[in-house]
């Protein structure tokens, strides 16, 4: 699978594009669906198993978009991006966090900080995406949408910032719950 994406990259540059896209589109499909990370929503019910179920989702349509819209390529590639990629770091950025910090039971509860960042992606895809379709408004849209996003980047800082600079009780211990140095 690593070789046959490795040549869907080749392909685009020796002017192949959407075969190039459909072929990296099919693999990274067949990958998430052969390891279960879809079609089927997660088993664990924190929101940040969903923001990271919804992210590889978001990879794989993004994909596909971009192979049945090779004209739209850079608004495509932004499904990917921003919905994907970026949801998908901050939701593993909070599991880290939460659980070096010996607060990963936090994870099944209510984040307050992980429904603004859900929102704010969304809203930033959703500007990002219809700028090339409003060429009126496409400078407006763009800085909507990189706003947005700088929020949920923002909101994340906040909400992990308190949790990084504590020092564990017990360093040894990976999972230890975290105290201030005070």
């Amino acid at each position: 699978a690593g070789l046959v994406l490795f040549s869907s990259f080749w392909l685009e540059g020796l002017e192949k594009r959407v075969l190039g896209f459909s072929l990296r589109a099919a693999v990274i499909t067949f990958e998430f669906i052969w390891t279960g990370s879809l079609p089927f929503p997660p088993r664990t019910q924190g929101l940040h198993a969903k923001l990271l179920w919804i992210s590889i989702w978001m990879v794989a349509l993004g994909s596909w978009a971009l192979a049945l819209f090779p004209d739209q390529e850079k608004a495509m590639l932004h499904i990917i991006f921003i919905g994907g990629f970026s949801l998908m770091i901050f939701a593993v950025a909070t599991v880290v966090v939460l659980s070096h910090c010996g607060e990963a039971a936090r994870l099944q509860h209510k984040i307050w900080a992980l429904r603004i960042i859900l929102l704010s992606i969304i809203f930033a895809l959703i500007f990002r995406v219809s700028a090339a379709y409003f060429p009126e408004y496409y400078f407006s849209m763009l800085a909507y949408a990189s706003g947005l996003w700088l929020l949920a980047g923002l909101i994340w800082f906040i909400f992990a910032l308190p949790k990084v600079v504590t020092i564990p009780a017990n360093p040894e211990k990976e999972d230890a719950p975290c105290q201030t140095d005070e």
